[in-house]
């Protein structure tokens, strides 16, 4: 690569870009010369001297400014390449010599000019269509993180927009500081949430890494960020219910006036061990009645496997499920109501699906929010008058505690630590025995399973109880399931 050497350089013996410079100014166009420059039939170029031309264009033109333009002409691979600088109107003489100067030095460095201005537009259209402020940056985050999760990054989205993106949504990512975050996150302490603040500061550093990684933003700004600043961190929960308040619960759901479907929702969370998700989420099809068995595959976080074994404590309570949504079906068939049996492939299906029309399971959190409303000390605004109706005697409990419930009492029945652990569906806490060790230990599992469904029973038998275990008489009818 190498400048474009005219007569006069070789005549003078000049070379490089330094000399050309050199040799160009005593051949300086200037402004009078380029005005009064004539015009031919054909275009022609007037040298400037160091590579830059002023090219004349052929035509007639009503000021004497017009059809001019800059060029700098240089040497490529053998070949004469030129590129164009503006017209003349638009770029000054002294402007484009500077440019041309520029140029030059490019060529000295061994740079193709032509192929560097093509690189730059090209990263410029890359840049453009790059995420511009958090707003934006949020979008591009959901669409190829968040919507990977289980939720489809709801909740998290629910957060930004309620927390995040009013207050920096408009701020270019690149301007974007760590007194942003901390502001945010003040702002949610300062309003009791203190759980949340923790939570949202997990969220806002994947959110951070993100933009990281695609080098939108330089450096990690949640460094030295932690949860205890605001309080806000998620102190490990330990509640399971003892084998008393096992008993206690059966006597209370049996007067809480709570609907049948979600008393059998519960006892099927303590006996599987499953999460609230999951069994709100379960279909008619993955539940084998022959074999006893519930494929929860898009229902855990580990396995694609992951297979429960029904006890036969779990399985009295599916099969009533089952009879009750058959005979709901078969009254309306004989009232001739119009029924959209697609809506019944779960086994918890929406009454008020959304978008409307598309059957739904019910929502994830629907057995969490019912039990909770039924613990607290005064009544819930929208909620039935069912004030402390569940809370038992070592207080509140959650539909997750039924978890951690069931596998304190296959611990106490005396289950192997590995057996429970992969009836949690929790996968081998040895990284080379995850790898290594392939084997689903089915028989162990299923034995786990059924002596819980049997302890969990004789301790509803403790409070004196009988539970209607099949038919339509464990679920009174209801209009309005």
């Amino acid at each position: 690569m190498s400048l474009d050497v005219t007569p006069q350089h070789l005549a003078s013996g000049t070379q490089s870009g330094t000399q050309i410079c050199l040799m160009a100014r005593l051949n300086l166009l200037t402004d009078i010369e380029i005005l009064n420059a004539p015009r031919r039939p054909a275009h022609y170029m007037l040298g400037d001297g160091g590579n830059l031309y002023l090219r004349v264009l052929a035509g007639e033109y009503a000021d004497k400014r017009d059809g001019k333009d800059w060029w700098f002409r240089y040497q490529s691979n053998g070949t004469r390449v030129k590129l164009a600088l503006g017209a003349y109107t638009d770029v000054r003489t002294k402007d484009a010599r500077q440019r041309a100067a520029e140029l030059r030095n490019l060529v000295d460095a061994g740079v193709d000019p032509v192929r560097k201005r093509a690189a730059d537009e090209a990263a410029r259209n890359v840049a453009a269509q790059q995420p511009q402020s958090v707003n934006e940056l949020f979008e591009d985050w959901k669409t190829n993180r968040l919507t990977m999760r289980k939720d489809h990054g709801k909740e998290v989205e629910r957060m930004f927009a309620k927390d995040v993106l009013p207050i920096i949504g408009a701020i270019p990512i690149e301007k974007l500081r760590r007194r942003d975050l901390t502001t945010i996150l003040d702002a949610v302490r300062l309003r009791g949430a203190k759980r949340v603040a923790g939570q949202l500061l997990g969220e806002l550093r994947l959110f951070i890494t993100y933009a990281v990684n695609r080098e939108l933003i330089e450096g990690d700004i949640t460094a030295g960020l932690k949860a205890t600043d605001w309080d806000g961190q998620t102190k490990v929960r330990k509640r399971a219910l003892t084998e008393d308040e096992v008993s206690e619960l059966h006597k209370k759901l049996q007067n809480s006036g709570m609907k049948a479907s979600t008393v059998a929702a519960i006892w099927i969370m303590a006996s599987t061990m499953c999460r609230a998700g999951a069994i709100s989420k379960a279909r008619w099809d993955d539940i084998d009645f022959e074999k006893g068995t519930w494929k929860a595959a898009e229902k855990s976080r580990e396995d694609d496997e992951y297979e429960i074994y029904l006890s036969d404590f779990s399985m009295r309570y599916f099969r009533a499920l089952k009879a009750d949504q058959d005979a709901l079906i078969r009254r309306k068939q004989v009232l001739d109501k119009d029924i959209d049996l697609t809506k019944y492939q779960w086994v918890f299906p929406a009454k008020n699906p959304l978008p409307a029309g598309t059957p739904q399971h019910i929502n994830e959190k629907a057995f969490s929010k019912q039990i909770y409303s039924q613990q607290v000390d005064e009544q819930m605004k929208g909620r039935v008058p069912a004030v402390g109706r569940l809370k038992l005697r070592g207080g509140k409990w959650s539909a997750h505690d039924l978890r951690r419930t069931g596998s304190t009492l296959m611990a106490k029945i005396g289950i192997d630590d590995k057996f429970r652990e992969l009836c949690l569906n929790h996968g081998p806490k040895n990284r080379l025995d995850r790898i290594y060790n392939q084997h689903k230990y089915r028989k162990q599992m299923t034995r786990a399973w059924r002596l819980l469904g049997e302890r969990l029973e004789s301790l509803q038998n403790v409070s004196e109880q009988h539970l209607p275990v099949t038919g339509t008489k464990a679920f009174p009818s209801s209009g309005n399931r």
